[in-house]
């Protein structure tokens, strides 16, 4: 499992998401995180090959001590040409920090184009995104055979219990009461 100490309920809840679909990631060869940061994600990657991508030059260096076989990238996950495809490609943490309202849908679809046919995508996006869900399920669904979204929301301050809260409501079911990021898991691009 991947846990953060002091960190809150919200992400890691997504972490238990990102650990539940990670093992898909034995089927393929190239692994993208795109706005690794500090390829905190990394343990997810059961790829041949790990690929980080991100604007934070430090970060990146911060992730490569960790992970040594990592391969780095700096720039931005809409320099498309930059960046190899990946067959399976994770993209969490940025649309709900860095796209507004009017910019989510054009760099949805350019994520989607850099996964290779048949492979899979696991991207979340937050409050900023909201009025978008329509078009961004209608974009996901376009491109892959299989779409399964999450609606998740849960304590936003930071805890120590917040890996048992999350826990807790990840294998209870718990629907939250209010909605704060929505997590999709897209199979089999098209």
């Amino acid at each position: 499992m991947i846990y953060r100490l002091t960190t809150k309920a919200t992400k890691q809840y997504l972490f238990l998401l990102l650990q539940r679909d990670g093992r898909l990631s034995r089927q393929y060869d190239v692994g993208l995180d795109l706005g690794c940061n500090r390829m905190q994600n990394r343990p997810v990657f059961a790829t041949r090959r790990y690929v980080g991508v991100d604007l934070d030059q430090a970060a990146l260096e911060s992730g490569k001590r960790k992970y040594p076989e990592a391969e780095t990238i700096h720039c931005s996950i809409d320099d498309h040409d930059k960046y190899p495809a990946g067959d399976f490609v994770v993209c969490v943490q940025v649309f709900s920090k860095h796209y507004s309202f009017d910019k989510a849908v054009p760099a949805l679809v350019g994520v989607c184009d850099k996964v290779k046919k048949g492979g899979t995508l696991l991207i979340n996006f937050g409050k900023k995104n909201m009025g978008e869900l329509d078009a961004i399920r209608a974009v996901l669904r376009e491109r892959f055979k299989t779409v399964d979204e999450v609606a998740y929301g849960i304590s936003q301050k930071n805890s120590y219990l917040a890996p048992i809260v999350a826990t807790l409501v990840y294998v209870l079911r718990l629907k939250p009461r209010t909605v704060q990021k929505h997590y999709f898991r897209c199979q089999g691009r098209i």
